[in-house]
Formats: C-alpha cells, sequence, structure tokens
C-alpha cells in the first residue's frame, strides 16, 4: 500500500507507522529544530521521526501527538495559530510546542496541554486563550487539572472530580466551576459544544455552552461516552454499547435509518466486549478489547473505513485493523492508534492529507477522502 505524508498525523508522529488517535515508550531525539531552549510554553523544532506516539489528540484540520518526556508536537492547518509554534503558517511537518505534558486534546482551530504540574496551557483560537493565540499560554486558575478537552470554542477541564470551563462558548472568559457534578471521572465534547461527564457511579451529567450547570444525561451504567451531531454513544459497564439521536444515515446502528430521532437509547447489536468509543461528525466507531474496530453511520466520505462509500447501519469491521488501542473522531475523519505505537486514519482528510495533489493544505478543489484505514509516513 502507498504510504502517504499525513500533515496532521505525520512520520513524525510515527515513525514505523500507520494512522490513529490518543502507546509505547521510545526516547525523542532532537529534531532540525533542537530542543534547546525549548521550554514548558515555548514553540519551535520539529518533531523527531524516531519517536513513537503515546497519545494523539485529532481536531478539524490539525493534529497533536504526545511523545516521550512529554512533548508535544502539531501539524496541519494554524490560520489561528493551532499548531503552537508562534506563527499562523501551515505546517506538513509537525512542529514542537511544548515539554513536560502529561495529555492534549485538539478542537477546531485550538489545542491544550496537561502539564506534569498539574496546570493547563493552550494555543490557537482566541476563544480559549484570551486572544493569545498562536503560542502556548498557561490558563491561569487552573491546577491539579487530570484531564482536557477542546471543542469549537470552549475547553473544559476535570481537576480531580470538579469540572471547569471556559472560552466565548463557555461559561466566561476564564476557567468557571460547572456545578451539578460528583466525582467525575471522565469528560466528551459533541458538536456545538455540547459536554458529558462520566461520574464515578457510572451515570452522567450533561450541559451545553454557555451553561454552568450541569443535568442528567441520557444513560446509566456508563464506563465511556462519545457525543457526535446526531446525539452520542456509550460503551456500558458490561462491554456493550447504546446509542441515540439523529438516525438519518444510521449512526444509532439499528439497522436502519430514517428522520425519526431516537430518543431512548438503543443496544447496538453484534457489539460485546468493547473497550472504547470515539463519535465524530454523523458516524461511531468502537474497538473491542480483542483490538478490532467497527463503524457504523455517514460513510460518503468513507469514515466507516470498510472500503466502501456505502452508509452502514450496522456496526462494520474497519479494514485491517486488528490491534487498536484508541480511536479518535472529528468531524469527518477517525484515527486509530495501534499497539506498537503507530497510527492509521481514515475517512474525510482534505487538507490534512498530503497526496501530492493537494497544492497547500488550504486546497479544497479536491476532495480527499479515504475509505480504508492508510499507512503514513514519508
Amino acid at each position: 500500500m502507498k504510504a502517504y505524508f499525513l500533515g496532521f498525523v505525520s512520520l513524525a508522529f510515527m515513525a514505523a507507522c500507520s494512522s490513529g488517535s490518543s502507546t509505547s515508550a521510545v526516547g525523542v531525539g532532537q529534531g532540525s529544530g533542537g530542543d534547546a531552549g525549548l521550554g514548558a510554553n515555548g514553540g519551535g523544532g520539529t518533531a523527531s521521526p524516531d519517536g513513537v506516539v503515546l497519545s494523539l489528540a485529532v481536531g478539524d484540520e490539525s493534529a497533536c501527538g504526545l511523545f516521550a518526556a512529554g512533548l508535544v508536537a502539531c501539524a496541519g492547518r494554524n490560520h489561528e495559530g493551532q499548531l503552537g509554534n508562534g506563527t499562523v503558517v501551515d505546517s506538513q511537518v509537525p512542529v514542537h510546542v511544548l515539554m513536560g505534558a502529561t495529555s492534549t486534546s485538539v478542537g477546531a482551530t485550538g489545542a491544550c496541554a496537561i502539564l506534569a504540574d498539574g496546570s493547563a496551557s493552550c494555543w490557537g483560537t482566541s476563544s480559549i486563550t484570551n486572544g493569545k493565540g498562536p503560542l502556548p499560554t498557561t490558563i491561569a486558575g487552573v491546577s491539579d487539572a487530570k484531564e482536557i478537552h477542546v471543542g469549537s470554542d470552549l475547553a473544559c477541564v476535570r481537576t480531580g472530580s470538579s469540572v471547569m470551563c471556559w472560552g466565548s462558548n463557555g461559561p466566561a472568559s476564564v476557567p468557571t466551576q460547572i456545578t451539578g457534578l460528583t466525582n467525575v471521572a471522565e469528560l466528551s465534547f459533541g458538536s456545538g459544544d455540547k459536554v458529558c461527564a462520566v461520574q464515578s457511579d457510572h451515570t452522567t451529567q450533561c450541559w451545553s455552552p454557555n451553561e454552568t450547570t450541569a443535568t442528567a444525561g441520557p444513560l446509566t451504567n456508563v464506563a465511556h461516552i462519545g457525543l457526535g451531531s446526531f446525539g452520542g454513544c456509550a460503551v456500558l459497564t458490561d462491554a456493550t454499547v447504546s446509542c441515540w439521536g439523529g438516525n438519518s444515515n444510521g449512526q444509532v446502528g439499528n439497522g436502519s435509518a430514517s428522520s425519526t430521532k431516537i430518543e431512548d437509547p438503543h443496544v447496538v447489536a453484534g457489539l460485546s466486549a468493547v473497550a472504547g468509543i470515539a463519535v465524530g461528525y454523523d458516524f461511531a466507531c468502537a474497538w473491542k478489547k480483542s483490538g478490532e474496530a467497527y463503524c457504523w453511520g455517514s460513510n460518503d466520505e468513507g469514515a466507516v473505513g470498510d472500503g466502501t462509500y456505502a452508509d452502514r447501519y450496522v456496526p462494520t469491521r474497519v479494514m485491517g485493523l486488528d490491534s487498536v488501542q484508541e480511536i479518535q473522531a472529528y468531524g469527518g475523519n477517525a484515527c486509530a492508534r495501534l499497539v506498537d505505537g503507530s497510527v492509521r486514519c481514515w475517512g474525510h482528510l482534505n487538507s490534512l492529507l498530503d497526496d501530492g495533489k493537494h497544492t497547500s493544505l488550504e486546497d479544497s478543489s479536491l476532495d480527499f477522502n479515504v475509505n480504508v484505514p492508510i499507512e503514513v509516513g514519508l
């Protein structure tokens, strides 16, 4: 299979690689810019081609990888400074953003990372950086951070068992606590910056942009949850999957498509021993503890990854993946991180994937839709 250079998850993110989303540790060498002078909040340099991705955060038109020593490196579109290197110049080569991170998240045009000291640093869209833009900026008022997520114009962080959010789609421009939550274990963002939290008792609480109080979500007995534009899906404590919401492309996975919204969560047939869930704009993917991946829903851009462009109304095996550790989805694309730390991606990769035909990352004259997971590299 031809190896492509993937702008947002290029070879530097995944040396020896294939494509995917957010583990095996390997040292990270210096890139062309080196690491000299790269402080906790300084961008520059390029990512090492011998690094192995520990986790991958996929956004709309860019992505960031986390490497050994907490190096975060990003690539793709950069018109809002979402690569964090102090410029607004697109880069198909991953650039260093900061060191000492423990996790990272990418949204539409911004990104954030949690650092080892529990602080949070963000870059990109002014809506989450208070106008400070293309260089990482420490978010005042955040400490003991455990998990962070970035949407379109909203960022939320889990600190211990509580949650704070901020942004132009948030309750305020500074981190503000969300009430109505108890012992939060996990967060998930959806289209339109809707957020749900899984609590330690496996109940869910959700809230919409600009709200400060969470209300009961659609399910109990939840282990993990993912949100899309249509609604969402959750992995339950028995390792099965339930989905709800719009079903015009089979997103709910009930074997049919309909304009009627599915209000009550529906158990997705054929899925058991599920390890995790990832939900895009109008499709969903689940990976099993055995490493297999299954997707369903809208497939006109190849997001199901089964080698066709036909919508799938039931979980359909993603071609060529049998050692998945994690999947992330955003918009119309999905990426899977494999057990060897490599990554494979599929779906709508326009402006993210260089096949030698695009003149720039901004060139939208060609739709580049990939209906099978592809190996990436130089």
